[in-house]
């Protein structure tokens, strides 16, 4: 579990100065979670200023009461990104909550399977959001492919994402764990599939065509 660091009532360069001290204590692979009681986009950003490319910022809960972020060191130091390593972190990331909600609702621990399954839609609708309104458009305007090139595909497979993990949340709100695994162990093939098809094919693709520009492309994506 990762430690966790509350930075309610601060400002914006207070909360970016704690954050800045307690990311500087973390090895790599490990992760805090910042929770505050406003928006938590100026910090991120902030961060970019000295340490991008050293960490990943996934948003767990996006207000309006509460913003909850997971900060994880995924290098040493700060670097280059690139498209493929940016989204295939996200991927592993939607696996493991995907991995941890599924097996709370095996064990029919519902408090927990609707925890999980909360930041995981979030985190899934979040990345379709972040390559749709992210590389795909500028993917597009490079390569000319629109309506019968891959990202095309990709978008017709977010759509079959989107109405299943609709389905798992209708039976989420509905108490309905069997219904949830059920709609789940169905989202779960659908999105192997999918991934492998992004991280073997587009996201090469994309890094290819976009090239040395998707370092500033990715800074701007990570705060929409």
């Amino acid at each position: 579990m990762a430690n966790v660091l509350d930075v309610t009532g601060k400002n914006e360069g207070e909360a970016l100065a704690a954050v800045r001290q307690a990311f500087a204590t973390l090895a790599v692979g490990q992760s805090l979670e910042v929770v505050s009681g406003g928006d938590l986009r100026g910090v991120s950003a902030g961060l970019q200023q000295d340490q991008w490319g050293a960490f990943d910022w996934f948003i767990l809960e996006d207000g309006p009461q509460r913003w909850r972020a997971d900060l994880h060191r995924g290098r040493p130091q700060p670097g280059v990104r690139g498209i493929r390593e940016f989204y295939s972190q996200d991927h592993r990331r939607c696996d493991d909550l995907f991995a941890t909600m599924e097996e709370a609702a095996h064990q029919g621990d519902a408090a927990r399977a609707t925890a999980l399954f909360a930041e995981f839609q979030l985190g899934m609708l979040r990345h379709f959001n972040l390559e749709e309104n992210g590389f795909f458009p500028e993917f597009e305007d490079r390569t000319g492919m629109r309506n019968m090139g891959p990202t095309a595909v990709m978008r017709m497979e977010h759509e079959q994402m989107r109405g299943l993990i609709r389905k798992m949340n209708e039976a989420v709100q509905g108490g309905d764990l069997s219904g949830m695994i059920k709609a789940a162990g169905t989202l779960l093939m659908v999105m192997q599939q999918h991934n492998v098809k992004e991280e073997q094919m587009l996201y090469a693709m994309a890094d290819m065509h976009i090239g040395e520009d998707a370092d500033d492309l990715l800074k701007r994506i990570q705060l929409m």
